[in-house]
């Protein structure tokens, strides 16, 4: 009778052991389980930032091509600018020859009418 009272208490004290190990494992289950739910928030906030970053990127990337466009609108207008003004440079280059050709024209009459005067 005295050694099945000793497997009692043993088998009340293995049932007790037995509780409070199930008892940390529950804990350890809902520690395990919040910490799955916060690494799933930590997942999607840093899924939520890494799209803000592509978007960024993306946006970085159309003000690149935009300024490139720019750029060779810019640069287009200038060499135009610069035909334009060589043409001018030169047309009045030109202007200005003929110019000076009709003055000295002018000065060469010029000085042949007062040779005439002076020798008549």
């Amino acid at each position: 009778m005295e050694q099945i009272q000793q497997t009692q208490q043993k088998l009340s004290h293995n049932v007790e052991q037995i509780q409070e190990v199930q008892q940390k494992l529950s804990r350890n289950v809902e520690l395990i389980q919040q910490t799955q739910q916060k690494l799933g928030n930590s997942v999607g906030q840093i899924q939520q930032k890494l799209e803000n970053v592509e978007q960024t990127q993306e946006k970085i990337l159309d003000e690149i091509r935009i300024g490139k466009q720019k750029q060779a609108v810019m640069l287009n207008d200038i060499t135009e600018f610069k035909q334009s003004v060589d043409l001018s440079v030169k047309q009045l280059k030109k202007q200005a020859e003929l110019t000076l050709d009709k003055v000295l024209e002018q000065e060469k009459e010029l000085i042949k009418l007062k040779s005439q005067l002076y020798s008549q």
